[in-house]
């Protein structure tokens, strides 16, 4: 027998839903509940991922994603530390939220989010364009000593 997995639909605005929720980024299950969610969030194919307790919806996006499809490993799941690992926070402001869920944090996790916030504010993840040009200049010297080396047989 095969068993019966779809999702349950909601249909309801202003109505809380708690369903099965997928699982953070250590594989532990997370219950997820489900607030006030527009009846749009019935869509079988709807791309979410959780960031900070909220749903954002991610459909149109997931093939757009400069990253690539690691996007798809976080479908339906809480992308909490994963997303402010790579991304500036500011970004999560171009997309609307679709709901919100219970978020359970660790420690761990609520320390790495501090951190991770105190580095952006410091500004140690924003480019450093004199570093690129120092680096991309050694390069090239070393690319000519090697061409000169070779030409007149240093």
């Amino acid at each position: 027998k095969k068993k019966n997995l779809q999702k349950r639909k909601m249909t309801t605005d202003n109505e809380t839903h708690i369903v099965g929720g997928g699982v953070d980024g250590y594989g532990v299950p997370i219950k997820t509940v489900i607030r006030s969610i527009p009846n749009q969030i019935e869509d079988s194919n709807q791309k979410k991922i959780g960031i900070l307790g909220k749903w954002y919806d991610v459909t149109s996006f997931v093939n757009h994603h400069p990253g690539g499809n690691i996007i798809l490993e976080y479908i339906n799941k809480d992308a909490t530390c994963v997303f402010h690992s790579f991304h500036d926070p500011s970004i999560i402001n171009r997309f609307k939220p679709i709901g919100t869920y219970d978020m359970k944090i660790s420690e761990v996790d609520k320390e790495f989010l501090s951190l991770a916030k105190s580095f952006w504010e410091e500004g140690l993840f924003k480019p450093n364009h004199f570093w690129v040009f120092q680096k991309v200049l050694f390069c090239f010297t070393l690319l000519a000593f090697t061409f000169f080396g070779v030409i007149f047989g240093i």
